[in-house]
């Protein structure tokens, strides 16, 4: 299973960002005015969505979008401000939809950091599966998460 964390900015140019578990961008994109299924579409083809993030605290499309991939939401009080942004996602961004959505997706993996590290720390090789298992709710913790995917393999 490869799982990735997106980051999304919504407009009529709608920034897209993936990222992998250990922040490598794996597509940072701009499309013209798609639609939610488009988008979602096009984020399954890099992985299994485990969050999506924001840069705003409501964004309608962005729900749309988490909804339809079942992923959990991760999105800030306040918009993050703009020098954060810049700090964070400026540096690969062709323009402020991609920089937006990749400190959106960066965002959302700051916020699942904690328990991604104790994932990798119990299983270096199925911390992904954990991770999952964890933000889906099917385990309550890394060390079940581990027993629940290992009684699986056997």
């Amino acid at each position: 299973m490869r799982v990735v964390i997106c980051g999304i900015d919504a407009g009529t140019h709608v920034g897209i960002a993936i990222l992998n578990l250990k922040g490598e961008v794996l597509l940072l994109t701009t499309l013209e005015n798609p639609s939610a299924s488009e988008v979602a579409s096009l984020i399954i083809k890099y992985g299994t969505p485990l969050v999506i993030g924001s840069d705003v605290p409501n964004s309608l499309f962005v729900r749309k979008v988490s909804f339809l991939l079942r992923c959990k939401l991760i999105k800030p009080r306040k918009p993050l401000k703009v020098k954060w942004k810049e700090k964070k996602g400026g540096y690969l961004a062709r323009n402020d939809n991609e920089r937006d959505a990749l400190s959106s997706a960066i965002y959302a993996l700051d916020k699942i950091k904690r328990v991604a590290v104790k994932a990798i720390k119990e299983d270096s090789i199925h911390y992904d599966e954990i991770l999952y298992r964890i933000i889906k709710g099917k385990s309550p913790n890394v060390k079940q998460a581990h027993r629940d995917i290992n009684k699986n393999k056997f």
